[in-house]
């Protein structure tokens, strides 16, 4: 039976440390570009800050593994233009029903060259929030991804 070097020891640690490692920069990566669609959203810029009244709420998709689904919701505010006119959206991001519950008024933003088109003024830093959480947690498994890889390498030049 023949016998391992001593160098040749921990070398099958290598590959898969860096499989890991690819694994880390792949999810980075992933995580970078999901954290760019909250920045492709307009920033409201120009739009009017006014006031709306929770009415309800919008069921949106279940998630969730099947034995613990919850469903997110989305608030519907009414709101009322200069002319008098009631409109009513629904909003993009969902909201903790805690803080925004049903009658409550809270503050929006209306785009003044289409009154129709409207969202919570807390959706804009919730998108922010959401982008940059986004891009921290990719650039750390990035980083973690990129010292897995070179640890490898440097155990597989170290076994040569």
């Amino acid at each position: 039976m023949a016998q391992r070097s001593p160098t040749m020891k921990g070398l099958h640690g290598a590959p898969v440390l860096a499989a890991v490692g690819i694994l880390f920069l792949m999810l980075g990566v992933a995580f970078v570009r999901s954290g760019s669609q909250f920045r492709r959203r307009p920033d409201r810029v120009g739009w009017r800050r006014a006031e709306g009244v929770i009415v309800g709420y919008r069921p949106g998709p279940w998630t969730g593994p099947a034995t613990e689904q919850e469903r997110l919701l989305f608030p519907v505010v009414r709101y009322v233009l200069p002319d008098g006119s009631e409109r009513e959206f629904v909003n993009p991001t969902t909201v903790d029903t805690g803080l925004y519950r049903t009658g409550i008024t809270r503050p929006i933003l209306v785009n003044p060259a289409d009154p129709s088109q409207a969202e919570l003024a807390s959706s804009r830093a919730v998108r922010a929030s959401l982008h940059w959480g986004h891009v921290v947690l990719g650039g750390v498994f990035c980083m973690g991804g990129a010292a897995m890889l070179a640890v490898a390498v440097l155990l597989l030049a170290l076994a040569r």
